[in-house]
């Protein structure tokens, strides 16, 4: 038998103003993310099936329900004419939203009949606006003060031009011809046999799918969950110049194009910034024994669709390009939790710390390795640690608990998204690769499962804000002390 008990909900209410006036028939989606989440919210579609509501505002631009107290609950409000917005509602009182009106008009112009303007908030993939050419006529768009990147897709949906603009108090004319997109000059001379390589820009982590990572590349746009990737010029056999949709933090790709491989970085890329990388010296290696027991009934593919284990180096440290790896091992044959030989080549030296997916037995952590030029690193016994419980106490810098958080653990490895009919990221004939853990933070201690000894990367999430990522070294069995903001 399931009870409810209702007798503690309070009332949660909003009230949307624009230009100081209530907005009426604003819609409003609500749901309650204190349930823990594997991924954070996105402001243009909540990816959560704990809605709450789905409605719109009255006369007076005020909506309202009763709710517990202890949830979170979050409400994106959409109006013709505003911004989006993403507010966390308050038990026992309204919530005031003032929306930012869309009261710029912007004149693009440049672009020929039938190209695709799509304009997107700069350094972010939320879309404002797409709009097709027609006649050659300029194109007007309204937008809200703010800077935003901007492309222009031809007929067969490549990117041809892109810019970033800033949209201030006077309404802009923004030239499409000249190309001002960010760019990424690549240089591979370390690597043997170019020809064979991958090389690619993307929003996010790659799938790393059993079809291959340049498969997955070129069939990006039947994705639509995500920005494109950059465009990949060749210069040479040893230089690749990749263009990108807009400005903010991206991913550079540089891999086999088995995908059984590959060297990634992250860059934060200014408008219009033109960008050196050189490939890094690729002559250290990474040897030991692994515990991984494969599954005898898998016979085709697991662990996200990977023939076998994966293993992930992040480079630590802050200074200069930090060039992170990720391989896929072949699989060992069945043999019980017996260790098992593996081993990484023609890696970049440096001090990482080492991810994996190997056992049934899930898990989270990571362990230190130093990688040395012209040299073999040996780890052993990888898989061996058996994973326990951690306690966490999150305070901010007075002391106090904190409260109304998400905290989650963050697994590299794991790929949330699931565009239908095309990939299932976590599923497979064999072993699922699990959700990372996320916990409601209500001001007690919490526990996580399942934790390895060795290095952990949390996640403190606002539903209505940014999210805080914090790398720690930790020990089950003891109490972590987390200060947000330090």
């Amino acid at each position: 038998m399931m009870v409810f008990d209702f007798r503690n909900d309070e009332p949660h209410g909003l009230v949307v103003l624009g230009k100081g006036e209530p907005v009426a028939d604003a819609r409003v989606e609500v749901v309650d993310v204190a349930a823990p989440l594997p991924v954070r919210l996105d402001r243009r579609s909540p990816r959560t099936p704990l809605l709450v509501d789905r409605t719109t505002t009255d006369s007076k631009g005020r909506w309202s329900t009763v709710g517990d107290p202890d949830g979170l609950y979050v409400a994106y409000v959409y109006a013709d004419g505003y911004e989006p917005a993403r507010v966390r509602l308050v038990s026992g009182s309204d919530k005031h939203v003032e929306l930012v009106a869309r009261d710029r008009m912007v004149r693009f112009r440049g672009a020929r009949t039938g190209d695709l303007l799509c304009v997107r908030l700069a350094r972010r993939e939320s879309v404002v606006a797409q709009v097709r050419a027609i006649d050659d006529a300029p194109i007007l768009v309204e937008l809200a003060p703010g800077t935003y990147d901007a492309t222009v897709e031809d007929a067969r949906g490549e990117i041809v031009t892109g810019t970033t603009i800033t949209v201030s108090d006077a309404s802009p004319v923004v030239d499409l011809v000249q190309d001002r997109r960010p760019q990424v000059v690549l240089y591979l001379r370390e690597m043997r046999n170019s020809r064979g390589l991958f090389v690619g820009g993307t929003r996010r982590a790659l799938p790393h799918q059993d079809y291959g990572v340049a498969g997955f590349l070129r069939s990006w746009r039947d994705l639509v969950d995500s920005q494109p990737p950059a465009t990949v010029e060749w210069v040479d056999d040893a230089t690749r110049v990749l263009r990108f949709p807009g400005s903010g933090r991206w991913q550079v790709h540089v891999g086999s194009s088995r995908a059984d491989r590959s060297l990634f970085t992250e860059v934060n890329l200014a408008p219009g910034e033109i960008r050196e990388l050189h490939l890094p010296p690729l002559d250290a290696s990474l040897e030991g024994t692994m515990t991984y027991e494969p599954d005898p009934d898998d016979r085709v593919i697991a662990y996200h669709w990977v023939d076998g284990p994966r293993m992930m180096l992040i480079a630590t440290g802050d200074s200069g390009t930090r060039w992170n790896a990720m391989s896929y091992l072949p699989r060992p044959r069945p043999g019980g939790r017996e260790p098992h030989t593996f081993a990484m080549r023609a890696l970049p030296a440096g001090e990482y710390h080492l991810f994996h997916h190997l056992a049934d037995v899930e898990g989270w952590g990571g362990r230190e390795v130093t990688l040395v030029a012209g040299a073999t690193t040996r780890v052993e016994g990888l898989g061996t640690d058996r994973p326990a419980r951690l306690v966490v106490e999150v305070q901010d810098a007075e002391g106090q608990p904190v409260r109304d958080r998400i905290l989650r653990i963050r697994d590299r490895m794991y790929k949330p998204w699931r565009p239908p009919g095309r990939i299932t990221i976590t599923g497979g004939s064999g072993p699922r690769v699990p959700v990372p853990p996320a916990v409601h933070l209500n001001g007690e201690p919490v526990t996580f499962d399942s934790i390895r000894p060795g290095w952990l990367e949390l996640v403190v999430d606002d539903p209505a804000g940014d999210a805080r990522h914090y790398l720690r070294k930790v020990e089950p069995g003891k109490t972590l002390r987390l200060v947000v903001g330090s």
